[in-house]
C-alpha cells in the first residue's frame, strides 16, 4: 500500500457518548471562523458568504469526519458539513479551521479523487441535493474546492482507486440511447469519456484503471463463469473469469453470491472487491492480463461485516473483530470496545478512509494503535469515607 497506507490515521476508540471536547469547542462562530480562514489558510472568506452555522462541523464533528472525511495529513482529517469544509483534529473532534460556502449547501460525501497536478493521493467531495443536482469538487490546499463536473439530476459516483471515478449515466444531462447503459467516466488526471454497454441488463462493474484503460467485470451468475472486459480507447479483450476450484465454499459463494459495487484497482493491473452470500464474505482479486480470481479468507462473524473502499471491518462477539485495509486479502483480528446496548440509538454502521461509525463507539484510523493498552478497563474509583470527626 506504501505512501497511502502510512497515510492513514493511526487507531484510536472513542465512546459515542463522550461528547465533551467536541461540544465545549464554543470558538468558532462566523466572526472567528472567518478569521481563522483567512489569517491561518490564507484563505480570502467571501464578503457574501452568509452565517455559518453553528458549531461548524454539527454537533459531533468526529462522528461527521468518519462517515463522510477524508484524511488529509497527520491526525487531521476534512469533511463536508452544510457548505463549510471542517478540518477536524482527530484526537479529539476539535475543529481546527474552516472555510465557510467552499461546496454547495448540499449532502456531500468525501471520495479519492485525483487532480492533473495530484493525480495519486488528492480527494475531493461529490454533493447532492435529493432529487436535485449533482456536483463533484476536487480538494484544493490549504482549504478549498474546486468544482470539476456538474449533473442536473441525482447521479451515483463510484470510484475506482488511484483517483479515477465512474458516473452512472450520461456525461451529459442528455436521455441516453435505448438499450444500452451509459456511464461517465474521468481518470486520474482530468480527462473524461463516455461509454455506453448494450445487452440484456447486468450487474456489471465499471472500473477506470490508472493507465486511462476501462474495466467492465460481469460477475458470475447461474449458467455464467462471468467475465473481464478491457477497453483501450476503440479496442476490447475480453476474458472468462477463471474462479479457484478450491476451497470449494470459497468457489460457491463466488457463483451464487453479490459482487458489491465498489470494485478498485488495486494495482496495476489487479482489481480488488468483496463479494458476500447473506452474512459470509470474502475480498476477491482478479488479474486482468489472464481473468484469473483469487479468494482472500471467508470471513462470517455474528455481528456482520462492514466494508468502504478496500477497507472493512467484521465484528465478532466481546470485543473482538478482524480488519482489513486490502479489500479482504488479509484479514488482522483486533479488540473493540464493549460498547453496552442503547435503547433507540441508531445502529449506523460505516467504514471508510478515516476509521468506521458504529453503535456505541467510533474506530478513528486503521492497523496498530496509536495509543498502547487504549481499550483497558479504568480503574473504579476509591470509595469515599466519613470523617468521625465532623
Amino acid at each position: 500500500l506504501g505512501d497511502e497506507a502510512r497515510s492513514l490515521p493511526r487507531v484510536r476508540h472513542v465512546a459515542r457518548r463522550q461528547r465533551a471536547p467536541i461540544e465545549e469547542r464554543a470558538d468558532l462562530g462566523i466572526g472567528e471562523a472567518r478569521a481563522e480562514v483567512a489569517a491561518l489558510l490564507a484563505v480570502s472568506p467571501s464578503p457574501d458568504a452568509g452565517v455559518a452555522r453553528h458549531p461548524p462541523a454539527g454537533r459531533r464533528p468526529l462522528r461527521a469526519a468518519l462517515e463522510r472525511g477524508y484524511p488529509d495529513g497527520p491526525g487531521t482529517a476534512v469533511v463536508a458539513h452544510e457548505g463549510a469544509l471542517v478540518r477536524v483534529a482527530l484526537d479529539d473532534g476539535r475543529p481546527l479551521h474552516v472555510a465557510v460556502s467552499a461546496l454547495p449547501d448540499a449532502a456531500c460525501q468525501a471520495i479519492t479523487l485525483g487532480t492533473p497536478a495530484r493525480a495519486a493521493d488528492a480527494f475531493g467531495f461529490v454533493c447532492g441535493r435529493a432529487a436535485g443536482e449533482t456536483t463533484i469538487h476536487a480538494f484544493e490546499r490549504p482549504l478549498g474546492a474546486r468544482e470539476i463536473m456538474r449533473f442536473a439530476t441525482p447521479r451515483r459516483v463510484v470510484e475506482s482507486g488511484q483517483g479515477a471515478i465512474v458516473v452512472h449515466v450520461p456525461c451529459t444531462d442528455d436521455a441516453p440511447a435505448p438499450g444500452t447503459r451509459p456511464f461517465c467516466l474521468r481518470t486520474a488526471d482530468g480527462a473524461t469519456r463516455e461509454i455506453r454497454v448494450r445487452g440484456a441488463a447486468s450487474a456489471e462493474r465499471v472500473v477506470v484503471l490508472a493507465d486511462g484503460r476501462v474495466a467492465i467485470l460481469v460477475p458470475p451468475r447461474l449458467g455464467a463463469q462471468g467475465q473481464v472486459s478491457i477497453l483501450a480507447g476503440d479496442d476490447a479483450t475480453h476474458r472468462v473469469l477463471g474462479l479457484p476450484e478450491e476451497p470449494a465454499d470459497a468457489r460457491r459463494l463466488l457463483e451464487l453470491g453479490m459482487w458489491q459495487e465498489g470494485f478498485v484497482e488495486i494495482a496495476p493491473g489487479v482489481l480488488a472487491g468483496f463479494v458476500e452470500g447473506g452474512g459470509p464474505m470474502v475480498g476477491v482479486r482478479i488479474t486482468l492480463a489472464t481473468g484469473a480470481v483469487e479468494v482472500g479468507e471467508i470471513v462470517d462473524e455474528p455481528g456482520g461485516v462492514v466494508t468502504g473502499g478496500r477497507f472493512g471491518l467484521a465484528l465478532g462477539e466481546r470485543g473482538t473483530a478482524l480488519e482489513t485495509t486490502d479489500a479482504g486479502k488479509t484479514w488482522t483480528e483486533i479488540e473493540t470496545p464493549l460498547a453496552p446496548d442503547e435503547p433507540g440509538r441508531t445502529a449506523v454502521r460505516r467504514c471508510g478512509p478515516v476509521g468506521c461509525l458504529l453503535p456505541g463507539w467510533l474506530r478513528v484510523g486503521w492497523g496498530e494503535p496509536a495509543v498502547e493498552n487504549d481499550l483497558d478497563e479504568a480503574p473504579s474509583p476509591r470509595a469515599g469515607r466519613l470523617d468521625d470527626s465532623t
